[in-house]
């Protein structure tokens, strides 16, 4: 028989309950940072393993990270628990906070107040990254940027890289299985793939 206890009964209630779910994120977030510090130079899938974090925790803090300049990526891994990052500024042995994306350093008192992207944004430059090959098919890089070639959105966004010039339909056109082939123009790619990275530096305030 199932008995359930009122929280109350139990020494509990919304409140306290909301402020221990809120400990337990902080304390990981100072196990990662203490982590971070011993481990100048780490694997994604380390942290993940050893603290015993789900991908989805890690990736938004990884990204504040990286745009407040804690953190440096050194590959591009396709597996995100393959990213390797070094731990470039150790400001002390407080965690920064992480609100809504920005980010407080409790040990320096500075605030970084970090661009937020738009999904769009964010989904071109999948889209670019995954332009790694020389002659590349729309399907093929949608594969590679993991979404879905269906739907207006992807029709925008390759007319985008079309007009751009970052991809070219082969002339004479060239397919493969069937699917029309598209010259990938580096430099465009690279260039735009600076802009909108450069976008995503924060604005820094004391």
């Amino acid at each position: 028989m199932l008995i359930l206890i009122p929280l109350k009964e139990v020494g509990l209630n919304m409140d306290s309950t909301r402020k221990i779910r809120l400990k337990r994120k902080n304390d990981l977030k100072q196990k990662i940072w203490n982590y971070m510090r011993r481990n100048k130079r780490f694997r994604v899938g380390d942290i993940m393993m050893i603290l015993e974090v789900r991908e989805g925790t890690i990736r938004p803090l990884m990204w504040a990270l990286q745009s407040a300049k804690y953190i440096r990526i050194e590959n591009e891994a396709k597996e995100y628990k393959d990213r390797i990052y070094t731990f470039i500024k150790d400001t002390g042995i407080k965690s920064p906070s992480i609100v809504n994306g920005d980010v407080y350093d409790h040990n320096t008192k500075e605030e970084f107040k970090l661009q937020k992207q738009p999904t769009a944004y964010r989904m071109r430059l999948k889209l670019l990254k995954a332009m790694s090959c020389p002659t590349m098919t729309k399907d093929e890089i949608a594969k590679g940027a993991e979404v879905s070639i269906k739907g207006g959105w992807a029709k925008q966004e390759f007319l985008y890289l079309n007009l751009k010039g970052a991809i070219v339909r082969t002339n004479p056109v060239q397919r493969r299985d069937k699917e029309i082939l598209f010259t990938v123009n580096k430099e465009v790619r690279d260039e735009l793939i600076r802009d909108i990275e450069a976008s995503m530096h924060p604005v820094r305030s004391a």
